[in-house]
């Protein structure tokens, strides 16, 4: 074992982890020796400092053991193979640091050296912290802050060491900042706290390009850290292109002023801009607007949600979708357009008898199709079964023929929430309703669905083979079913075995499993793809669509 410095954690090639605790100047050494070595005593020798250029250890005996060591005692190996042993130091003896420590298993020897761990340690004294602590309330020298906190026992983040000495300096202030500006007692975890937010923020801030700040915040520990949402669908359904678009905004609203809270939001906010800009059928701003909520205005989302959903579709989103550049340049322009769009929805609404627009339409069993003209859809009937589908005449009969067959349900008070992503649970029950799958309550294969309404469901089209689960133990229950899965769902419920050719701009995208499956559901009408040619696989499905193409499944087969 070699022999290597230590403080608070163990070094990579040694079996000790060494934690000091400053309150109450206890220290625990601990360490993992292996089941098999249960029961087994562990031997433990503290010595005595002897210099950091220590590369052997004396022995110890009965005539030098007092001299020699600070502290020999023992302790026993765990049920699960750890141990642990806790020894107290005195505040003087901070001044004769390193120690040394000298660990060995009972049955450990030349044979097995494994079980024979050496370390030194460093112990540094409440008093040292208190006194560094009250120094670094007066300045923070970026010069001797790595060896400050190195003292401290502060870990720097790993983007430290990527900071020039003018964002050193930055971070440093904010430091200083935050020390000045808190109202509580200044301790180690604070100092931790501060000095991450600081030496985060300003490698944020000081991105010099979107890219810059894309690869910065979608690496691992800056996206936890941020909770930037990445696993969003509107995100990881646009191009690398179009995701750089979205940091591209960031990039314009990152301040000096933000906060570390701010950048979650302003990831948000940039994404819902970025997604309402790229939206190319205005009954996809419906669902845009459901998932950032959060991010609009309160006062737009109170008057929007007073807003029937018919003049929501034929009014609002028309202006939604249709607003320009500048209006999608920030937030604060978003909101004002939105406000206005929701402000002039009553006045057409009162000056159209025929409660202009439709939403997308669907060609022969197709999914989204263009507009149609306001002429098409005079004298639209109002569904009956549900209240909030009469701006979706595209899927009204499929919907209500659905449901008069006991395929779908609504979500209580007469609402079918058309314009809701479907999700995997729901488009299993819906196809095993729709082509006659019995559900099997007497098994349970994912952990997800045990107890639930749909666990029925999901084990019998388990058992036929027609899904599977995300991982060993889960269904995915509550995830957004995507299109080319839906596909494949269908087409195994039915048993095709046809083999369909290549169909779509974007067929590349398709994942391998999926592809037979999309262009037979194609080429059967069931489904078809938007109108630059592309089939988006790995798009969500709105329940309407949903719908449309389960309908469509079942008129085929007919």
């Amino acid at each position: 074992m070699s022999i290597c410095t230590v403080f608070g954690v163990a070094a990579e090639d040694s079996g000790i982890t060494v934690t000091p605790d400053y309150t109450s100047y206890v220290i625990t050494l601990s360490g993992f020796a292996g089941e098999e070595y249960s029961g087994k005593l562990v031997n433990i020798q503290i010595f005595n400092p002897i210099g950091e250029d220590v590369t052997e250890l004396p022995e110890v005996t009965t005539e030098n053991i007092d001299t020699v060591l600070t502290l020999f005692s023992n302790t026993g190996v765990k049920t699960d193979g750890s141990f642990e042993y806790k020894f107290k130091l005195s505040q003087s003896a901070a001044a004769e640091n390193p120690f040394w420590a000298r660990v060995d298993v009972d049955a450990a020897g030349a044979e097995n050296p494994a079980l024979m761990f050496t370390d030194s340690f460093s112990y540094t004294s409440k008093q040292q912290i208190d006194a560094k602590l009250e120094e670094l309330k007066t300045e923070i020298d970026i010069e001797t802050f790595e060896a400050d906190a190195e003292l401290l026992g502060i870990t720097l983040p790993a983007v430290w060491s990527e900071l020039d000495s003018a964002q050193r300096s930055y971070a440093a202030g904010i430091i200083s900042a935050k020390i000045a500006a808190a109202e509580d007692s200044f301790t180690t975890e604070k100092l931790a706290e501060y000095t991450t937010d600081a030496v985060m923020m300003t490698a944020a801030k000081d991105a010099n390009t979107a890219e810059q700040l894309k690869a910065f915040l979608t690496a691992e520990v800056q996206k936890s850290y941020f909770g930037i949402d990445l696993e969003n669908t509107y995100y990881t359904e646009m191009t690398p292109a179009k995701q750089t678009e979205v940091f591209a905004r960031m990039f314009e609203s990152i301040s000096a002023e933000s906060t570390k809270e701010d950048i979650a939001v302003i990831f948000r906010e940039s994404l819902l801009l970025e997604s309402v800009q790229n939206a190319s059928y205005k009954n996809t701003i419906g669902s845009i607007i459901e998932e950032f909520a959060d991010v609009i205005s309160s006062e737009n989302m109170e008057d929007y949600n007073s807003i029937s959903g018919s003049t929501r579709l034929n009014n609002i989103y028309s202006d939604v979708i249709g607003a320009s550049d500048k209006e999608l340049a920030t937030m604060d322009a978003f909101n004002e357009m939105f406000a206005e769009a929701i402000k002039n929805s009553g006045k057409k609404s009162s000056s159209s008898s025929s409660g202009s627009g439709s939403s997308s339409g669907f060609g022969s069993g197709g999914l989204v199709m263009p507009e149609l003209p306001n002429s098409a859809i005079e004298g639209t009937v109002i569904s009956e079964k549900f209240a909030d589908i009469s701006g979706h005449e595209w899927a009204r009969e499929a919907i209500e023929s659905l449901y008069d067959k006991g395929v779908i349900s609504g979500k209580g008070e007469g609402l079918f929430c058309p314009d809701d992503h479907i999700t995997r649970e729901e488009i299993v029950k819906m196809i095993c309703d729709a082509v006659g799958i019995a559900k099997n309550t007497e098994a349970n294969y994912f952990k997800d669905a045990e107890g639930k309404w749909f666990e029925g469901y999901v084990n019998a089209a388990y058992e036929k083979g027609i899904v599977s689960g995300i991982d060993a133990e889960s269904f995915g229950a509550g995830l957004k079913a995507t299109r080319e899965d839906i596909m494949v769902i269908m087409a195994r419920a039915v048993g095709t075995d046809e083999t369909g050719a290549a169909v779509f701009a974007d067929d590349d995208e398709i994942s391998g499993y999926a592809k037979n499956a999309v262009w037979v559901m194609s080429q059967k009408g069931i489904v078809s793809g938007y109108p630059d040619g592309s089939f988006r696989p790995k798009n969500a499905m709105t329940r309407a669509e949903a719908a449309v193409v389960i309908y469509n499944l079942l008129k085929s087969n007919a």
